[in-house]
């Protein structure tokens, strides 16, 4: 909400301030989930089913899957940053293309489709993984190229606070 009001008043400065303090927050909050997650994960599991073999199963799993938070928390803001300054066709073609990379990889890799061996669970995973670095890197990477108003100057933010 303040970013969208940031930009309607052409207010860079505090836009991109309230851009890194979410990036921030989101990044703090999003770690904590990932460090358990990562470290907890059959306690985690534990807490949506009692079935040993889907803990195990779902700990390979969250292990690796589990790296995507991090990424989530880049995108997450980055994504509605754009959606604020009407650019919600960019956002929503950068998630699009990430589904469609988390499908094929899906494929490729729990399957061994492709040349890639066949890693089962592990594969899901790291497809997962794969499709948020592309959505990431898309997002990124069409903020700082297009020079858009969402992409951070961190000198002058850092500057403003």
């Amino acid at each position: 909400m303040l970013m969208s009001q940031y930009y309607g008043n052409s207010d860079r400065i505090n836009f991109q301030t309230a851009e890194l303090l979410s990036l921030l927050f989101n990044g703090f909050i999003i770690t904590i989930v990932f460090l358990f997650c990562f470290f907890r994960s059959n306690l985690v599991l534990s807490i949506f089913t009692n079935e040993q073999t889907a803990i195990e199963i779902g700990s390979r799993y969250i292990k690796i899957a589990s790296f995507t938070y991090l990424l989530f928390a880049v995108s997450n803001v980055f994504s509605i940053s754009m959606r604020c300054c009407f650019m919600a066709r960019q956002a929503m073609l950068a998630g699009v293309i990430s589904i469609a990379v988390n499908i094929i990889f899906n494929y490729a890799f729990i399957f061994g489709k492709f040349g890639f061996p066949a890693m089962g669970i592990e594969g899901a995973a790291y497809a997962t993984v794969l499709a948020r670095i592309v959505e990431v890197l898309s997002l990124l990477g069409y903020a700082y190229y297009k020079k858009v108003y969402c992409a951070l100057n961190f000198a002058k933010v850092f500057k403003n606070i």
